[in-house]
């Protein structure tokens, strides 16, 4: 009998979508962070991603006694963000002179999985280096990123529709560790543990504190020569990095990883409360079904993804950034 070739292939790649989906996620630690633990919503298409903000307090609440007029003053204090859907895609292609040359069915099955981890590691490198990007690459079109969410200088510019230059509330913390002086002369011997102090306090409100520091190769490596003379390095022993193998270090509770794709000299403080990732329901990596091309003797699938990363406070959210050694 002879093989069923569009049988085979979209078998193999529906069995091969879960590991495909683990893996990519794995080679990025940010990106893993934002799938786990609740992180990740599902939305179901629409126009833009919508996020309810709350940047005031209620004037009206206060004490009263007997017969003391309630204050029934309208309030304002309530908007909305709007955030762009961003899509990604790739092909897997075959062509019939493959199929032939593989013509039983587990040489093409081996085929197939030579060509889908191809796949797999071009998501991981496009998504591990746009997730630390401003969004604005290719006409806009790609994911927003931490450039833009965690910026180095938030004074200025829209994001989600938002206007920073006019509404403080909507800017991230930051911290230039270079900007001159005794202290902030750029050295993590120097003023690492002095910015991280000074960070922590600034994202934390109650119990509301980072949970996860994300770090590139000169802050690492700073942040361990320091504690080597006078603490033993704390361990990671449980915790949603920790578990996937990641974290070697910790901050006041906070797990700190470090990223390659992170830009070298800097620290970001993350709450997943505040930083998520939102994914459309019908395109989180799903592969379409193989179909001929017209001008070729082959046939493709196409890998599809669509969401973006979105934020909801970002004054909880910050970075060091200007770290040289």
């Amino acid at each position: 009998m002879p093989l069923d070739y569009n049988a085979i292939m979209s078998t193999t790649l529906d069995n091969y979508r879960k590991t495909l989906v683990d893996q990519i996620m794995k080679d990025v630690p940010l990106w893993y962070w934002l799938d786990k633990k609740g992180r990740k919503r599902i939305e179901d298409g629409g126009a833009n991603i919508i996020i309810q903000l709350r940047y005031a307090l209620n004037s009206t609440v206060g004490s009263i006694a007997g017969y003391d007029k309630i204050d029934t003053t309208p309030q304002e204090g309530i908007t909305a963000c709007k955030w762009n859907w961003k899509e990604e895609a790739g092909t897997i292609s075959i062509s019939r002179e493959e199929e032939r040359k593989n013509s039983g069915e587990h040489r093409l099955v081996n085929l197939l999985e030579q060509k889908t981890l191809q796949t797999q590691d071009s998501f991981t490198q496009d998504f591990g280096e746009k997730i630390y990007l401003d969004g604005t690459g290719n006409g806009g079109r790609d994911i927003t990123g931490l450039a833009a969410i965690v910026a180095n200088l938030p004074t200025n510019g829209i994001l989600a529709g938002i206007d920073r230059a006019e509404w403080d509330w909507w800017r991230n913390q930051y911290q230039n560790v270079a900007a001159g002086g005794t202290l902030w002369n750029g050295k993590f011997a120097t003023c690492g543990l002095t910015a991280f102090r000074q960070m922590y306090r600034k994202t934390k409100n109650g119990a509301d504190k980072a949970d996860l520091i994300v770090t590139g190769d000169i802050v690492q490596d700073g942040y361990e020569v320091v504690l080597e003379g006078k603490m033993q390095i704390q361990q990671a022993k449980k915790g949603v990095m920790a578990d996937a193998g990641y974290v070697d270090t910790w901050y006041k509770g906070i797990e700190m990883v470090n990223d390659g794709f992170c830009p070298e000299g800097s620290a970001y403080w993350l709450q997943s409360k505040y930083l998520q990732l939102v994914v459309d329901k019908e395109s989180d990596f799903v592969t379409l079904p193989f179909t001929p091309t017209p001008t070729q003797l082959a046939r493709l699938a196409i890998v599809a993804w669509m969401g973006n990363v979105t934020a909801s406070n970002c004054q909880r959210l910050g970075v060091d950034h200007g770290f040289t050694e």
